[in-house]
Order: structure tokens, then sequence, then C-alpha cells
């Protein structure tokens, strides 16, 4: 049976806050003013501590209520500025922070396959090759190793600066692939950061 935060301390209640879990003497679980919630937080562990003390409440904000709505528990690797830790026992948003690359780069090699003047080539040599190397660079964060492979070839391939010359014929096999490739991409390299009192309905 779980104790309250003001065990043995009278009849009133404590405030809403994070205080020490009783079912776990390694976290802090949030207490909102009448009984405890499903919402904790891990802590350092102290040696030579028989309890860990109450985390004040002024130093972490109240936690999230899941909703369907706004939320997931589908997890995916932490988004930039976040820890894995920071994602446990909390609700998710989803983020995709390849879309802009993904979408810039299928738009370049789209135009190439249907055709474009020898000056936009030129061009795309650098978007491709820049998008490329911005999507080895998500990827590497997430530890997909795939696509940090597949957007390395991507970027040698095209890279202006040691330039691959080939007719426009032998080209469009690999404009359609990196479409391809540029296009799941976007979709596949998902981020996961914790939900916030500021998320708002999409719809």
């Amino acid at each position: 049976m779980k104790t309250t935060p003001a065990e043995g301390g009278g009849m009133t209640q404590p405030p809403a806050g994070w205080y020490a879990n009783p079912e776990n003497l390694n976290q802090v679980r949030w207490w909102n003013g009448s009984h405890w919630t499903e919402h904790v937080q891990n802590v350092p562990t102290q040696a030579h501590s028989a309890a860990v003390p109450p985390q004040p409440a002024s130093t972490q904000s109240e936690p999230v209520e899941f909703s369907p709505y706004l939320h997931t528990r589908e997890r995916y690797p932490a988004a930039k500025g976040f820890s894995e830790q920071q994602l446990d026992n909390v609700p998710l948003i989803t983020m995709y922070p390849a879309v802009i690359p993904s979408v810039t780069g299928a738009f370049f090699l789209l135009v190439a396959f249907l055709g474009a003047p020898y000056e936009f080539y030129v061009v795309l040599r650098w978007a491709v090759t820049s998008m490329a190397i911005w999507m080895c660079t998500i990827a590497s964060g997430q530890k997909r190793t795939v696509w940090v492979l597949a957007f390395t070839a991507i970027a040698l391939l095209f890279n202006p600066f040691v330039p691959i010359s080939m007719t426009r014929e032998f080209w469009v096999v690999p404009d359609i692939i990196g479409v391809v490739l540029f296009a799941i991409a976007g979709g596949k390299l998902r981020a996961s950061r914790p939900a916030t009192h500021n998320d708002k309905r999409s719809f």
C-alpha cells in the first residue's frame, strides 16, 4: 500500500510536487495534492542514504497527462537537445527533423530527371550534396548506419569538388534512386521529445 508524502505528519495533505517514490527510492513520483500519479523520474542513487529527499516542486514542472489526440507512446531516438532518460514514462511528441533536407534533395533530383538547363545541374550538385550531408548528420545522431551509408554515397556521387561525368541517360537511374531515398528517409528518420503543456491540437 502506498504511503503519502506526509507519512506520519498529520491529516493535512502536502502540496502537489515531486516526492520520494515509496515503491522505488531511486525515483521521485508526482503527488497531485491528493494521491500519487503514474509519473515518475529517476534520480541519482545515493549510496549512503536511506531515502531520496523530495524534489522541490518549484524546480520541476507538473507532468503532462497523456492525450491520444496530442501524444504518442511510440518512441524513437531522442530529438536534438533531449536525452533518452527524458523520454522515460512521459507522453511523447514525434518529430521529423529530416523533412527539409529530404524535400529539398528530392525536388532537385526530380527536376534533374525531368530535364533542365546545364546551369541547373551545376547548382544541383551543390544542393544535393549539402542535403545529403545534412541527412547523414541526422542519421548519425540517431545511429542509423544504413541511412548514413546511403547518403554518404549520394554525397560522393553528386559532389561538386571532384565531379563524376556521365551522359544524361546514365544519370537517370541515380536521380530516381536519390528521389526515392530522400523521400523515404524524410519519413523514417523520426525523433521523439517529451510533450509539454504548450503543445496544441493540430486539428
